[in-house]
């Protein structure tokens, strides 16, 4: 028992303050101040297929994708790629119209339209997802 209780007295000792001193910075506002973020709308000259956009996610390589009701955008901070319906598996798509994009526990980028999508990082090409019966 003497043991844990001066474990306990040691970590009182250093590690208490410095989370203390940490939490304080935090506190004091010396993290990121609002006023230097930089904004950039991204509109139809930038690249984007229609000004519609129904979702947004990052992937696991820091590209932006959007989702708008004309196809999908995969965007790099410089440049905007456009799949279009084509992209969708030939034209198998029956809407370009994208509602939602999320990236899964495994880093998959999944594409919602009137069906689930999955983006093939290594192809660069978005497929049909397919489920085993």
């Amino acid at each position: 028992m003497k043991n844990v209780n001066s474990a306990f007295a040691v970590y009182k000792r250093l590690f208490l303050p410095v989370i203390l001193c940490l939490s304080g910075i935090i506190a004091s506002g010396q993290g990121i101040d609002p006023s230097n973020l930089l904004f950039r709308y991204l509109t139809l000259e930038d690249g984007l297929p229609n000004n519609k956009v129904n979702a947004v996610t990052a992937d696991k390589y820091g590209f932006m994708w959007f989702g708008t009701n004309d196809g999908i955008v995969r965007y790099d901070g410089l440049n905007m790629k456009y799949y279009a319906q084509d992209h969708l598996i030939g034209n198998q798509a029956r809407t370009s119209q994208v509602s939602t994009i999320k990236c899964d526990s495994s880093g998959n980028l999944l594409i919602g339209s009137y069906a689930l999508f999955r983006y093939d990082f290594r192809k660069d090409r978005i497929v049909l997802c397919r489920f085993a019966d």
